[in-house]
Order: structure tokens, then sequence, then C-alpha cells
């Protein structure tokens, strides 16, 4: 779809121009841009480092697509910060970890690996203060191009699908549909896409959203329908790959779902035409819900 960005170049570009006034930046930093839109200041104190935040961050670094995806390893509290994460802490320690790190070298069906290559710049392994946390990955529009991944994002992957045993197929799945996620959101970001960007826009309609039980309003509803009609095929092509037959037995089953929430998403969002751009409307009109037969 020609209205969403596609690399991580583009990005760049945008920040750079209308973000850093002219400030050229040379990698995705999400604390950098993070305190970038929330000040409009492009100047973080002495030593601070611009993709965590912290003073004393180490990372493992690693080459996905031609780009670097950052695994923290330590700091990033001022990330948590950003996305109100208050009641996590950093535990670089967590086994997924392990996992998420080889899942990055793992990735090779496009186009998950250059939407994970280009839109996620920083991975932050986090756990609930309290010992459980409530959900496997998440992102947000703050801050930008970093994923939070919890100790089931080897095993849980959205809506509610759990592997028998932890592996790198789940790990990558939540890497990807982070990823997407941050793609929208720059997309958007650049008014592109959705049409509605007026202050309170967000209320101009709701949809029912069946397997959580809540109500999502229009752009929410958007994002659940891109990432989920993108991972349906994702996760075929991971069973397709796979030898270990639960893991593809659960994958199977978790493209399915994952294409019975892009339909319904799907057909509550057409029934609100105003609120797209014409390729808005073209990425619900054409997509087809069907997904190849299983060999």
């Amino acid at each position: 779809m020609s209205d969403v960005l596609t690399s991580r170049r583009q990005c760049l570009e945008f920040y750079s121009k209308e973000v850093a006034k002219g400030n050229s930046w040379t990698d995705l930093c999400p604390y950098a841009i993070a305190e970038t839109l929330s000040t409009a200041s492009c100047q973080l104190p002495d030593a601070t480092d611009p993709y965590t935040g912290d003073f004393l961050s180490t990372v493992n670094a690693i080459e996905v697509d031609g780009n670097l995806v950052r695994v923290c390893r330590g700091g990033a509290h001022r990330l948590l910060a950003h996305a109100n994460l208050d009641e996590y802490e950093i535990s670089p320690t967590l086994p997924a970890v392990h996992l998420l790190e080889t899942a990055l070298h793992m990735i090779t069906d496009d186009p998950c690996k250059a939407v994970v290559g280009s839109f996620l710049s920083v991975l932050v392994p986090i756990s609930h203060r309290s010992g459980t946390s409530y959900f496997s990955s998440a992102s947000f529009y703050s801050p930008p191009h970093c994923g939070f991944f919890t100790e089931w994002a080897d095993q849980f992957i959205a809506p509610s699908v759990v592997f028998p045993t932890p592996c790198w197929e789940a790990a990558s799945d939540n890497l990807y549909h982070e990823a997407l996620h941050q793609q929208l959101i720059i997309s958007l970001r650049c008014n592109r896409l959705i049409l509605c960007h007026r202050p309170g826009f967000e209320t101009d309609f709701f949809v029912d959203v069946p397997w959580r039980n809540v109500r999502w309003h229009g752009e929410q509803a958007f994002h659940g329908f891109f990432v989920y009609s993108r991972l349906a095929q994702y996760r075929y092509c991971l069973a397709n790959r796979t030898n270990v037959e639960s893991v593809r037995a659960t994958l199977l089953g978790a493209a399915q779902i994952a294409q019975n929430c892009a339909t319904t998403l799907r057909e509550a969002l057409v029934k609100h035409p105003d609120f797209f751009s014409r390729n808005g409307l073209l990425e619900l009109e054409n997509y087809r819900g069907a997904l190849p037969e299983f060999s």
C-alpha cells in the first residue's frame, strides 16, 4: 500500500525534516525521538544514550535486513517512563531474551524481516513487579520504534494463542506484531493512510472486539486489522517452514484465528468509508481473508 512507509530511511527523512527541524538523524533512536516529540528540543544531556535515555545502558546489537536492532541488557528505565509502564521493570535476564535474539537471527521471511529491521530499533525485556506480566509484548506511540517484551514473549501470541513450549517462532511473531504497529504509527504520524487527524477523531466511531470483550476506536481497530491481516500470512509461512509438529499445528491454528480477527475488524471498518483515504479504503476492500491450503 503506497501510503505506508517501507524503510528505516523513509522514517529518518521524516524525522529529520518534520521533527528535528533540519537536523539530520542517522538512526532511529527511540528516546531521542520521544523527547523531541514531547519537548520540541533535540538536545539531550551529555552522555545520555539516545536509544534508551540512560547513562549506563548496555545492548546487544543484531543486524536484521541491513539495520541494527538493539536488545537492552541494562538501562532503558526512561523508555519505561515514556510508555507509562510504571508497574514494570527492566529484566535483561529473562529466558525469553535468548529466544528473541534467536528469532532476530532466524527471521528470513519477507516482508517480516524488512518490517522488523526497518521499524524496530530497540527491544526492552520487562517483567511486572508482582512477578506475573499481563501481556507478551507491547509498543506505543511513545517511545517510537521500541518494543517491550515480557516473560511470555516466547510462548504466547495474540490474541490468546499458547505454544506447548517456548520457541523462537512465538518470539518472531511478537517481534513482527510490534514492528507492524510501529510501521503504521510512523505512517500515520506522516499524516498518511487515515484521513481523520483532528482533535477527538478517535471518538468518531467504535468497533466491538469480541475476543477482547472491549470496544476499539476507529484508528485502534484499523491497527488491529493491519496487524492481524499480516500476521495470518506470516504464521502460515512459519508453519510451512517448521519441522516441529506441535509448533506447526499451533501456527496453523493461530493463522486462522488472525484471519478471523482481521475479517471481523474489516467488516466493521468498511461501514465508515469517510474515515479513510482512498488507499486506506483499498487496503480494506482488497483484503481477501483467505489462506492457501497447507500441504
